[in-house]
């Protein structure tokens, strides 16, 4: 019977092959063994790559922005640069050695030269899909603000565009780029007063270029002595403009003033993935989830971290939506106790019951003690979310004891693989600044919730249940103990 030599296999196993080496540095010496295996190699290991900026590695990136571009020969061998989908570009480097290079050392010869092959080797790049760039070290060369734009407009099959802003950089002109499919920007390092010219100006040309943008993000600087950037200013350029409406499907926004006119409704209208994340209770929520129930909405994933209302359990209330993951994180600061209470009530009266069938994941993390948290108040609710994976929720301290309640309703949920428990405030804590003793109030929970954990009662019926319980830095697993009897096993969480 003759042999196969790997050279025999199809493509496609090769193919498998080099996916399943995982990494450039195993794949590395399989390119240099031939010609034919090179071919095979070539288009996985340069598919996703890196080109650093940073003055001390000018001389190697020069070397591998001509290898880019090189043409080849135009028939067994095209460019390399047309395997390329993805690029990020980033000056940083965690040398501590090399960062005290300074600009002053490099030869004018060598930055040309760079400049150069820079160019062309982005130019290069036309099946390229996906550009990241991330400046962080103030080591990128003024020209690139201007120039990697410009290139970056003429690749046919650009879609995707991230950029990580650094204090003090200059603007990039984002009114350059046609036919994205995903712009994320973060601009958290830059000055709070600096964002609005920089950023939100060019992003709503941006947007107002790009009507058909699937996917936007936005992270902007927070200051808690200035006013918060408004959503609206995002979608200025295109409620001004005649045409149709954007089409976002995922829109993932930090720290705006949500305040909203009901003109904007159109452009949301095709959302099906949100998140809203306001890291500061006094910026505002406005009539945002007002404006989503009356565009009707229908959210597949919705993650809220702000103060949670009865706008938004209105909106949920009356949504058509049956989303599969549902994460509402944060506080209702501006309520009383008894405000938050009713609005805890009518979720899960409501709310909840209408998407349990639908959901994979939910999170209910307050951050004070009530009935948003886990309890015999609500566990029969939670018990109907029969498709759920991943739940996260907290406990109140004044309910731990009936903590094996509530992870017996954990297992009997028939989906679920991981159960995360947490702590919160008291609800003294809601009025203010309590110095230390919110904290040490949490931290005493935390330690009661470890205890009862330690000493769980595990009858033999779940014997074979493989639902790991996270609190802290561990999980829980079900196992048997030396003298035979069912205990729940604690393991490390990996850093």
């Amino acid at each position: 019977m003759p042999v196969t030599e790997l050279l025999d296999l199809p493509m496609e196993i090769l193919q498998e092959i080099v996916f399943d080496l995982e990494t450039g540095f195993h794949r590395k010496p399989l390119r240099s063994t031939c010609r034919a295996l090179g071919s095979v190699v070539e288009p996985v290991l340069f598919s996703n790559i890196v080109i650093k900026t940073h003055d001390s590695y000018l001389a190697r990136t020069i070397l591998f922005c001509k290898t880019l571009s090189d043409p080849g020969d135009g028939k067994d061998r095209n460019s390399l640069g047309t395997h390329v989908k993805t690029l990020t570009v980033h000056d940083w480097t965690s040398s501590t050695a090399v960062v005290m290079i300074g600009r002053d050392n490099v030869s004018q010869g060598l930055l040309n030269a760079w400049r150069e092959a820079f160019i062309c080797a982005v130019s290069s790049l036309v099946n390229l899909d996906s550009f990241h760039w991330i400046i962080l070290q103030h080591n990128t060369r003024e020209w690139m603000y201007t120039q990697v734009p410009e290139i970056l407009s003429k690749l046919p099959r650009l879609s995707q565009f991230t950029r990580v802003y650094a204090k003090g950089c200059p603007l990039v002109p984002l009114n350059h780029l046609r036919h994205l499919s995903t712009l994320a920007v973060d601009a958290r390092h830059i000055p709070h007063e600096a964002f609005d010219a920089k950023i939100l100006e060019p992003l709503s040309i941006a947007l107002k270029n790009n009507r058909d943008l699937q996917i936007l993000r936005v992270t902007p600087p927070v200051s808690r002595d200035s006013k918060a950037h408004s959503f609206l200013d995002l979608f200025r350029g295109s409620l001004n403009a005649e045409g149709p409406s954007l089409k976002l499907k995922t829109l993932v926004v930090e720290d705006l003033d949500m305040q909203v006119p009901v003109a904007i409704a159109p452009h949301l209208q095709h959302l099906t993935n949100l998140e809203i994340r306001l890291s500061w209770h006094a910026i505002n929520i406005g009539n945002f989830w007002d404006v989503l129930r009356t565009a009707k909405v229908s959210l597949e994933s919705l993650v809220v971290d702000c103060d949670i209302d009865h706008t938004l359990i209105d909106y949920l209330s009356q949504c058509h939506s049956r989303p599969n993951i549902l994460q509402l994180k944060g506080t209702t600061g501006k309520l009383t106790d008894a405000e938050s209470d009713e609005l805890a009530d009518r979720f899960f009266a409501t709310v909840l019951p209408k998407f349990a069938g639908a959901l994979r994941q939910l999170t209910i993390r307050p951050y004070f003690e009530g009935r948003w948290c886990i309890g015999p108040h609500n566990l029969n609710t939670i018990s109907r979310c029969t498709n759920v994976e991943t739940l996260s929720v907290c406990l109140n301290g004044e309910v731990i004891s009936s903590l094996g309640d509530q992870v017996n309703c954990a297992h009997s949920l028939p989906r679920l693989k991981c159960l995360y428990l947490d702590s919160c405030y008291p609800t003294w804590a809601r009025d203010g600044w309590c110095g230390t003793g919110r904290s040490r109030y949490a931290d005493d929970v935390k330690r009661t919730i470890l205890e009862f954990l330690a000493n769980l009662d595990v009858p033999e019926t779940l014997a074979d249940a493989d639902l790991r319980i996270y609190f802290l830095r561990y999980y829980y697993i079900v196992c048997r103990t030396q003298d035979g009897s069912l205990g729940y096993k604690r393991v490390r969480v990996p850093n």
